[in-house]
């Protein structure tokens, strides 16, 4: 899960979530977020 102040940061800046990721078992969950070039 991402931290909602983070989260919204990013998308103040123009990305957007498209999902979230856990590469490792043993790893968090990040939020994978995007942004249109």
């Amino acid at each position: 899960m991402t931290h909602p102040k983070v989260q919204g940061l990013y998308e103040s800046w123009g990305y957007v979530k498209a999902g979230e990721q856990q590469p490792f078992g043993d790893s968090p969950v990040y939020a994978v977020m995007v942004k249109e070039l």
